[in-house]
């Protein structure tokens, strides 16, 4: 799968290592990703994209909204993917 805008993925070396990350955008070959608590969208994390894995191509809403570069809350960022990560471990 390709990673584009929006996407969610999971980090899969660095000190977030497992960790789910929205895609924000790109910057010189590297996705800049965030969380929603330490990465915020004022301030992505840089992140190769060979350290990154596809876990859904786009989420209902904040997809869209990212991609057409529109602000998108920190609390909506966490709350998005910590209800992923527990979908995930049912």
């Amino acid at each position: 799968m390709e990673i584009r805008t929006g996407a969610v993925v999971r980090s899969r070396a660095g000190h977030d290592k497992g960790d789910l990350l929205f895609v924000c955008g790109f910057s010189d070959g590297m996705a800049l990703v965030i969380d929603g608590k330490s990465r915020r969208s004022e301030k992505p994390k840089r992140k190769n994209l060979r350290h990154l894995a596809v876990v859904a191509e786009q989420v209902p809403g904040i997809s869209e909204r990212m991609a057409a570069g529109e602000k998108v809350l920190a609390a909506e960022i966490r709350k998005t993917l910590s209800a992923m990560a527990e979908g995930e471990q049912e």
